[in-house]
């Protein structure tokens, strides 16, 4: 066995030990059922996981935390009629409490945020249980549990109107990748941190966001994502029309993460194309420029980013008005820019 420090990862060193413990016949006493244990494994970190994201945990390490999203999904496919503990453990994930404590326990990073990239390997992870219990032929309820997540999640109605918005915006943010700190996802991350912190300070049952489910009647305001990407848009454009008005004395890192918040995640593919859409390219336009002028090069941005708007385009009407944004696409954006793979 090559065994190193705590927080390794304990290796075989030639797999023709594991191959022995494995075949009953060689190995005896020693016999290890390898469903058998994938499947107790599966639920000892199913238990494991509720115990870290409650929100009473005194604390969230979430290097384990991901340990478990990336190897789940291997686990649990390699597990054959899963067993009533199994389904039972599954059942009782609090998929919420999960969402807020991989959303709200952040490492600070120089540029990215920490928030998207943990929901996106959650969001991945539900798809693939869903999958496999599906394959499996499992009761339809316990399937249920982890379809259509990101769509179900909604907000106290009982909230301010501006504790709504950011909670909002944060959820969006997450959910269309939006990795990249600026001022507007930097106010909304800090507003959201201490609302979560306030809420598990108290003692009341309700808390700022719920879970609907599949087909229970909503108990909060569910969060069309829709509509929330283009209101979060539109605080986005907000910045960025701030920003040209006060841009000499603003970082230009912070324009740059703006805009490659609008253009590399799938906020505005994800939004239903609508009139205002005009003003906001026609400003995303003005600052890629004046970006490119000042810095004396152009946007770097992923390749797919330029896929995206394209698509983006294909799915404008044939109306007045919407020719102008594809013809910023393509001739007033896109030839500022970069991309890379």
């Amino acid at each position: 066995m090559d065994i190193h420090d705590v927080t390794d990862d304990i290796r075989v060193y030639h797999t023709s030990f594991t191959d022995y413990l494995c075949t009953e016949s060689r190995s005896a006493k020693f016999y290890i059922n390898e469903p058998r244990q994938r499947e107790f494994l599966s639920c000892r970190w199913l238990t494991a996981l509720c115990e870290h994201c409650k929100p009473q945990a005194k604390s969230f390490h979430y290097r384990t935390v991901k340990t478990l999203f990336k190897k789940w999904g291997k686990f649990f496919s390699s597990v054959k009629q899963p067993s009533e503990q199994l389904l039972y453990e599954l059942g009782s994930l609090d998929i919420l409490s999960l969402l807020i404590a991989t959303g709200a326990n952040l490492v600070v990073d120089d540029s990215y945020r920490e928030p998207s990239e943990r929901w996106r390997l959650l969001f991945r992870s539900f798809q693939t249980i869903a999958s496999w219990l599906n394959r499996e032929g499992v009761h339809p309820r316990i399937i249920e549990h982890f379809v259509d997540v990101q769509d179900r999640i909604q907000v106290n109605p009982s909230l301010d109107e501006e504790t709504r918005r950011d909670l909002e915006s944060w959820v969006i943010f997450n959910v269309t990748r939006c990795r990249w700190r600026c001022p507007l996802t930097e106010r909304v991350d800090t507003s959201v941190a201490k609302l979560f912190a306030s809420v598990r300070k108290s003692k009341s049952s309700s808390g700022p966001l719920s879970l609907a489910g599949p087909t229970s009647t909503p108990g909060g305001v569910c969060i069309n994502i829709q509509d929330g990407c283009f209101r979060t848009v539109k605080r986005l454009h907000y910045d960025l029309k701030t920003s040209i008005a006060r841009h000499q004395k603003l970082e230009f890192t912070e324009i740059g993460s703006t805009l490659h918040n609008l253009l590399i995640s799938t906020l505005l593919e994800s939004c239903v194309p609508q009139p205002e859409l005009l003003s906001i390219l026609r400003t995303i336009s003005d600052v890629v420029k004046m970006y490119s002028k000042i810095t004396r090069g152009r946007l770097h941005i992923f390749g797919e980013a330029r896929n995206k708007l394209l698509s983006l385009c294909e799915f404008f009407p044939d109306a007045h008005g919407y020719a102008e944004c594809t013809d910023l696409v393509i001739n007033q954006i896109l030839p500022f820019c970069i991309f890379y793979v």
